[in-house]
């Protein structure tokens, strides 16, 4: 039986608001998964701290710089890269790195955004309390299989062995969210297998959790801040503009080509937005919309306008607004 075992990396981009003119404003939220092969991991990790010295001469390892050399660089790039804090000048810098090193890879980092328009979705069917949550803990459900289960769909076996995410109050004394995922895949999914029962939250900050696990939150966080802000046009600071600008290449191949095998980031089954719903389907009955809806392969979609096309158009384009 051939097996792989991952570590996932998880984040949630907070809710953002855009309005066309004669529609209602939608509210969208993104949920992001890093998936690390274990065998990889120590590689990817080390990739991106070396990414971190701003030091183009450097010939040693992040792990040893400050140890035996005296690098002005390394204590001040030792900072949390957090894309909601780009004008932080070291921030920035090593965002550029990091989603540089995003751009050249071609094996190692796989991940899964999706977007979920809430404008679109009834949240009362998933509870009378605390519906945001609820509803997020069974998407967040959906993107593992649908994530884990394409990329590797070559193997027997998937073992989880860690789910990381981002800490959040809301979601770590949630009644469900922290096990319930994990407890209804290794129930009903043969191929998945949690090695762990719940969900392990870790501060992004390395130097709070001083967990090396951290810098991959911190990854996937660029990752879904990028998509978001590519999507949506909904900054005006201009190192975030700039960093997502330096992103919107591989985003444009990922949504405009999700099934070309050939592409030139090597995308295809290892990095994929999707959206859901495709469609208003805040008037179906619960019970469709619970065993339908959420199930119909065409209610999930990834071909979507990507309004910093327009950036430096929108004095053209009066029906867009775009609200931070």
């Amino acid at each position: 039986m051939k097996e792989i075992t991952l570590k996932l990396y998880c984040d949630e981009a907070q809710q953002v608001e855009v309005s066309f003119s004669g529609n209602n404003q939608e509210k969208w939220i993104y949920m992001g998964i890093l998936l690390v092969p274990v065998d990889s991991l120590d590689t990817l990790l080390n990739n991106l701290l070396n990414a971190r010295c701003g030091d183009k001469n450097r010939n040693w390892e992040w792990g040893n710089c400050g140890k035996i050399n005296d690098c002005k660089y390394h204590e001040k790039n030792n900072k949390e890269v957090h894309y909601s804090e780009l004008d932080d000048t070291e921030k920035y810098y090593i965002a550029k790195r990091w989603v540089d090193y995003l751009l050249n890879d071609k094996n190692l980092i796989y991940f899964y955004i999706l977007g979920l328009n809430y404008s679109k979705l009834n949240l009362d069917y998933f509870g009378d309390h605390n519906t945001s949550v609820n509803a997020y803990n069974r998407f967040f459900r959906t993107a593992i299989l649908k994530s884990a289960k394409s990329y590797f769909y070559k193997y027997d076996k998937l073992r989880i062995k860690d789910i990381y995410h981002d800490f959040d109050e809301s979601k770590s004394s949630h009644e469900y969210f922290p096990w319930h995922s994990i407890k209804f895949i290794n129930n009903k999914d043969d191929k998945l297998m949690f090695e762990n029962e719940e969900i392990k939250f870790i501060s992004s900050s390395h130097k709070k959790s001083d967990d090396l696990n951290s810098h991959l939150i911190q990854l996937i966080d660029l990752i879904t801040g990028c998509t978001m802000n590519c999507l949506h046009n909904s900054t005006n600071n201009q190192e975030k503009i700039n960093i997502s600008k330096q992103f919107y290449p591989i985003l444009r191949e990922i949504i405009k080509q999700p099934n070309k095998k050939d592409c030139y980031y090597n995308c295809f089954n290892r990095q994929k937005v999707e959206f859901f719903p495709k469609n208003d389907i805040r008037t179906v009955k619960e019970d469709d919309f619970i065993k339908k809806e959420l199930f119909r392969s065409n209610s999930f979609y990834s071909n979507r306008e990507i309004l910093i096309e327009l950036r430096d158009q929108l004095g053209l384009f009066n029906n867009i607004t775009s609200i931070k």
